[in-house]
């Protein structure tokens, strides 16, 4: 595999870790979601774990 495609998995499975990592208690504004995400990206999972905040949920398990 091409470092290209490596570093694009990794940051791709990073974006999720974050992302799943700041489910666990809805942490919209975790400093974590900007590592691997920006612009758009960045927006649509901040306002996602806004919305469960708000509505008192919180995500369990990881994606396979």
């Amino acid at each position: 595999m091409d470092n290209a495609k490596q570093d694009a998995l990794a940051s791709y499975r990073g974006r999720w870790r974050d992302f799943v990592a700041a489910g666990t208690t809805s942490d919209w504004q975790s400093p974590k979601l900007g590592r691997y995400a920006t612009g758009i990206a960045l927006t649509n999972m901040s306002r996602a774990l806004y919305a469960d905040h708000y509505n008192g949920l919180v995500t369990k398990g990881e994606p396979t």
